[in-house]
């Protein structure tokens, strides 16, 4: 009997445990640079975002009064802000990653993806540690925090972080052309942050203004993640959660595509 098939079984095994490997290594050498860059590391890392959602939140509330219409306005701006988030970290700090762990790339078993990948997930963790801290903290504050409908929420957020994900692949493969596509990225977020309706609902925008911020697929997730929390929350009929996940699905294919296309390059950059 051949043994072949066992063979080629072991070595696809072993591929896999090389790959999981380099992930785990490079998510605990990224963990550890963030934690190292300052003192009080941790606290910082969880602190920062938390401050900034809660300092916006605080800003917008003193504009708008405790309601947002049907929903209470420091969560409906929170969450806002928390998906934003999900997307902007993974997206727009994923081309730093390849610069930092360039010396990496000389090991065969070291993909330019790796780093990213293990950035995103780091982001992401992050992301959902902020997110339940300040949820805590609206509650403490007498905020009813509950989703009406968890499963909407729980959707959006991953949905928004692998949207976040294939654009941060795409960015990075983007930097072959030159270190003018990093500014072209710091260009972007902002943009991205005021087209996303993180601090405002798309439905309230006269129908010109609106339909130019839902062809932003954030906006989309951003939306239904609300709905998720605020029962009669009115959505836009333009919003769609199939919208984001066409666009996911293209851009984790595009940037993917891409890392394998440009691989040698990435590595010689």
């Amino acid at each position: 009997m051949s043994t072949t098939p066992a063979g080629d079984h072991k070595a696809r095994r072993s591929h896999i445990a090389v790959a999981l490997s380099v992930w785990k290594a490079l998510f605990l050498r990224e963990a550890v640079a963030r934690i190292s860059a300052q003192r009080a590391g941790w606290v910082w890392l969880v602190l920062e975002p938390m401050l900034h959602i809660a300092m916006i939140t605080y800003v917008m509330t003193g504009f708008r009064g405790r309601e947002f219409g049907d929903a209470d306005a420091a969560l409906f701006v929170a969450l806002g802000l928390i998906g934003f988030r999900f997307f902007s970290n993974p997206a727009f700090k994923s081309p730093a990653t390849l610069g930092t762990n360039r010396a990496l790339l000389v090991y065969r078993q070291v993909k330019p993806i790796d780093p990213i990948l293990s950035r995103c997930v780091l982001e992401g963790w992050i992301q959902i540690l902020v997110a339940v801290l300040f949820m805590c903290l609206l509650s403490v504050l007498n905020h009813d925090v509950l989703p009406s409908a968890p499963l909407m929420p729980f959707l959006c957020v991953l949905t928004l972080w692998l949207f976040g994900l294939g654009t941060g692949l795409v960015l990075s493969a983007a930097t072959v052309l030159g270190p003018e596509v990093g500014r072209f990225t710091n260009l972007l977020s902002m943009p991205m942050y005021l087209l996303s309706g993180v601090v405002f609902s798309p439905s309230q925008l006269p129908p010109p203004m609106r339909d130019v911020v839902l062809l932003n697929p954030v906006a989309h997730g951003i939306e239904l993640l609300r709905s998720g929390f605020f029962p009669g929350y009115y959505v836009a009929d333009q919003v769609s959660f199939s919208y984001l996940m066409g666009f996911t699905l293209v851009n984790l294919f595009f940037g993917l595509a891409l890392h394998r296309h440009l691989q040698t390059r990435l590595i010689s950059l």
